[in-house]
């Protein structure tokens, strides 16, 4: 297993992997720990990696920059109006269509549906049926990777306690079995 490392700004190193605790990815995603809570225990999202500790009563999530913009993305969509089952549905389409690149496109939503512009004259609906004239919200993919990164640099961390935290990181889906 690859050494866990952590500085002083709040991120943990696993792997070459940059990771930020739950509490961060909160901040950054402008949502609750009991909204991020729900997410994970619906399969909505996956954290990185969780940290278990030897004698804690609760795992220590920790995510990735993918996965920080991803929540950023989910939490646009919900101030939107759209159901967490069309969110579901909608990143199922985007990531299989699209794979690593679906952060970089554009998404439209009228409160109910979710539509992917794929090309600048080419609105293409991922969640319902489009009927009728639309009032759309628009939620940019890119530019949530560049708020997270404002986000992040923004925030105050606190020194990590080494004594406190015995326990083992493991990444998320090898702790599902």
């Amino acid at each position: 297993m690859p050494a866990l490392f952590y500085n002083t700004t709040a991120t943990w190193y696993y792997g070459g992997v940059e990771l930020f605790p739950a509490r961060i990815a909160c901040r950054v995603a402008g949502i609750s720990a009991r909204s991020l809570d729900h997410w994970i225990s619906s399969g909505l999202v996956s954290p990185h990696s969780v940290y278990r500790g030897p004698k804690q009563k609760r795992d220590f999530f920790l995510f990735a920059f993918e996965e920080l913009v991803e929540l950023r993305i989910i939490s646009a969509l919900r101030h939107t109006g759209v159901s967490l089952q069309r969110i579901r549905a909608a990143l199922i389409v985007l990531k299989r269509d699209a794979g690593k690149d679906w952060q970089a496109l554009w998404l439209v939503s009228d409160g109910t549906n979710v539509l992917v512009v794929r090309q600048p004259d080419v609105v293409e609906t991922l969640t319902g049926p489009r009927k009728g004239q639309l009032a759309f919200a628009l939620v940019a993919l890119g530019s949530a990777s560049n708020e997270v990164r404002g986000s992040l640099l923004k925030l105050q961390s606190t020194k990590f306690d080494e004594a406190r935290y015995k326990g083992q990181l493991l990444r998320y889906a090898a702790t599902l079995a």
